[in-house]
């Protein structure tokens, strides 16, 4: 179990999350690359869309950047895009820099520049992690090649799996 916060400033367990499927991914909010950050933001966005009337699945996206990534920066970030959507939460690791990094530890994502200052130095794996209602991995989608379509069709065979459809 691992506390963050979320986008109210509100300490949030990922245990909160037990007895759902999760779809975890990792950002910053000031992320250099385009093809990175946003387009995980993007393709969740998609898949958000496909299971925003499914209460057993949470998407939770979590940001790296412990330094700077306060839950007001996310919020002014990302808040928006979201605001209908009750599935999705975003997770500041502002503050529990010994969670993100067992965390990231433990799911074999590595990152790096957040204690340089400049974000052109930021740099981290990019994988996401799909999680069944005991927490245990199913399969995690690395890279910024994945594509929604495949996710969306994994999800939908595990809800069925577990009778969560």
């Amino acid at each position: 179990n691992f506390t963050f916060l979320n986008l109210k400033n509100e300490k949030i367990d990922l245990n909160k999350f037990n007895k759902k499927i999760k779809f975890i991914s990792f950002i910053f909010s000031r992320c250099p690359m385009p093809n990175f950050c946003p387009a995980v933001i993007l393709k969740n966005q998609y898949l958000i869309n496909q299971f925003k009337d499914n209460p057993n699945i949470e998407f939770i996206i979590i940001s790296f950047d412990y330094n700077y990534d306060t839950p007001e920066v996310l919020q002014k970030a990302y808040g928006s895009i979201f605001d209908n959507y009750e599935n999705i939460h975003f997770l500041s690791s502002y503050g529990f820099k010994d969670n993100i990094l067992k965390l990231t530890m433990e799911a074999g994502l590595g990152f790096s520049g957040i204690d340089d200052g400049d974000p052109r130095d930021i740099n981290h794996t990019l994988k996401s992690l799909l999680l069944d209602p005991d927490n245990v991995l199913i399969d995690n989608f690395g890279g910024d090649s994945w594509l929604p379509k495949e996710v969306e069709l994994n999800i939908n065979s595990r809800l069925k799996a577990y009778g969560l459809n």
